[in-house]
């Protein structure tokens, strides 16, 4: 009597099947025209609100992710990478669109393909990576060729020159420039306003002033018409450049201040930043270094909250990334321990079924050994797929990684960037300063450099963390070499470093311990010494480190003491305090100096 039973059972699954499969066909379709209608919207908005643009490519992609269409899902991830470029989140644009490559050879347009290698094109451009945007670049004009796309092939000759422009190539810029206008077949009169000022500031640069003013006032004729009213602030801003670098200061000036004005009635602190910088360069031109300290002030100002605003915006996408791929994690997981106790509760079952019967044993036992072969088969197979998905999984932890060492190395520069305006701006005031406050200044801007090579050398270094102090020593000694005039053949310089490499947190104090010896000896050990040397040795005794600076100059006063009430030395033992270290001075008259430094790492 329990065989029908099975049976009807086994019909009951499968009918349960078929209706699943149909349901979930017509979810997918429903599925597909919602992405693609966000995506429309998205697109829409790419011009005026790329905020809006962003918010509704997100949801296409969330749609396009609970489906399996690769033509949707690269679709919608192109428009996702797009938008975020717009509003500056360049790295997460880049981690978007290396994601969408698994979805390249599924897709069934040409087109799609072809422009992820132009969005890919933009990003790393913007990036700075520029052989690897021409090489999107060219790969996009292939594509775009192989469907007869001449806006497209348009778009990414756009690209090529604005990076040749960007490397100072200016001829190879116009003629891609050039080549782009003559294949423009787009109704977007904005993107070809924008080609068009791209030509009139390559013309401003290759010197042609008369042809450079005719292609911005095209540009400024369609943004008038459409009404595009940040691109017009621009304008003003560039045509007011082109007047002040042929002398015409009143116009610039008028320019400079109707940029200014539209700005700040769009309420746009972008539009406004770069006015006052017009402003700035215009009356520096004209001399009056006061009126342009307070242009360069509300510059600088505009700069760091447009750096903050965009920071904010790439640590709130990174945190939703990551809360994201956490979720998922633990509904696998979940998923995982639900097929482990169904295979338990069906193996028990198996069991007592098999109590029960009597003559019929034998054949239960096989059959359910092979259904437990298959099962274990299906299981297995799952349990691949189930890999390979934490293998795509972990390369996009792999990915997001190398966004945060980037963004850490982009804070690093813009750090050495920031410490180089403080530099400048006290530049800008030491000729109204005594003789005395003159050297002071000097002394904090040698201090301020010295801090700024720590950045420098992080940001250029394939560590983030840990500085070279041998290359750091070696620029610092060139800039201390300018710095006091300093003839570079005269003096010999003897580095014993060992290459070691040092933390943030200790490479900053023991710089400025370095400096501060090296200036010392170039203002006063060496007059009257025809052979002069300095040398500087590092070495590791266990956890502690050794340094010694030792200059072969006339050797220190009688009166010295190292523990007098000067700035320098007050420094000096402040630094070594923070290195947990203690400084011995000696010295013998015309023999030279020794410093030494016993300190410690200190911990990050």
């Amino acid at each position: 009597m329990s065989t029908p039973i099975l049976h009807i059972s086994n019909i009951w699954k499968v009918a349960c099947v078929f209706f699943f499969l149909f349901c979930a066909g017509k979810l997918g379709y429903a599925q597909q025209s919602d992405a693609y209608q966000f995506i429309a919207k998205s697109q829409n908005h790419y011009s005026k609100e790329p905020d809006s643009a962003l918010y509704y490519a997100r949801i296409a992609r969330e749609i396009a992710d609970k489906g399996t269409d690769s033509t949707v899902l690269l679709k919608a991830y192109n428009t996702l990478a797009m938008s975020q470029k717009l509003v500056g989140l360049n790295t997460q644009a880049l981690a978007t669109s290396l994601y969408s490559k698994k979805f390249v050879n599924g897709s069934e347009l040409t087109e799609d393909v072809a422009n992820r290698s132009l969005i890919n094109g933009h990003i790393y451009r913007q990036l700075g990576e520029n052989k690897m945007a021409l090489d999107q670049y060219e790969n996009a004009i292939n594509l775009f060729e192989e469907s007869n796309d001449s806006s497209g092939m348009s778009y990414a000759y756009t690209g090529m020159g604005i990076v040749y422009f960007d490397q100072g190539d200016f001829v190879k810029a116009l003629n891609f420039h050039l080549k782009s206008d003559s294949l423009w077949s787009s109704d977007e009169k904005d993107l070809h306003a924008d080609l068009y000022n791209n030509i009139g500031a390559v013309c401003v640069e290759i010197e042609k002033h008369a042809e450079a003013m005719w292609y911005y006032q095209k540009a400024m004729t369609i943004y008038q018409e459409i009404n595009w009213e940040s691109s017009i602030s621009m304008m003003h801003y560039n045509i007011g450049e082109l007047y002040m670098i042929q002398g015409d200061y009143n116009q610039s000036k008028v320019e400079c201040f109707k940029s200014l004005k539209i700005g700040h009635d769009i309420g746009s602190a972008e539009e406004i930043k770069w006015a006052y910088y017009g402003l700035y360069e215009l009356e520096k031109a004209l001399g009056s270094e006061s009126q342009a300290l307070t242009y360069h002030e509300h510059y600088h100002r505009l700069s760091d909250s447009l750096l903050e605003s965009s920071s904010l915006q790439e640590v709130l996408e990174l945190a939703r990334v990551y809360e994201q791929e956490k979720v998922e994690k633990e509904n696998f997981k979940l998923e995982a321990d639900k097929v482990s106790l169904i295979l338990e509760n069906d193996q028990k079952n198996r069991v007592q079924n098999a109590l029960w019967v009597g003559l019929i044993a034998l054949m239960v036992i096989v059959i359910g050994g092979i259904l437990v072969i298959l099962r274990i088969k299906k299981v297995n197979n799952t349990l691949i797929v189930q890999r390979q998905d934490i293998l795509v999984k972990n390369e996009q932890i792999d990915e997001t990684l190398k966004e945060k060492e980037l963004l850490l190395k982009e804070i690093h520069h813009r750090v050495k960037n920031n410490l180089q305006i403080i530099s400048s701006l006290l530049n800008l005031q030491k000729h109204k300063l005594t003789p005395e406050s003159y050297e002071a200044f000097e002394e904090s801007q040698n201090r301020i450099q010295a801090i700024a090579l720590i950045h420098k050398k992080l940001y250029q270094s394939e560590s983030i963390a840990y500085v070279n102090f041998t290359d750091y020593l070696k620029e610092l000694i060139e800039h201390q070499q300018s710095l006091y005039n300093t003839d570079v053949d005269s003096i010999e310089f003897d580095i014993q470093t060992n290459n070691i490499e040092l933390n943030l947190d200790t490479s900053v104090p023991l710089g400025l311990i370095v400096a501060e010896l090296m200036a010392n000896a170039f203002k006063h050990a060496f007059v009257g010494v025809d052979e002069k040397k300095v040398s500087v040795e590092i070495v590791q005794v266990g956890e502690k480190f050794k340094m010694t600076f030792t200059d072969n100059g006339r050797g220190l006063p009688d009166s010295f003491n190292d523990t007098e009430q000067s700035l320098g030395m007050d420094i000096i033992h402040a630094l070594a305090d923070q290195l947990e270290g203690n400084i011995e001075f000696s010295s013998e008259p015309n023999q030279g100096t020794s410093c030494l430094v016993n300190f410690s790492e200190v911990k990050e």
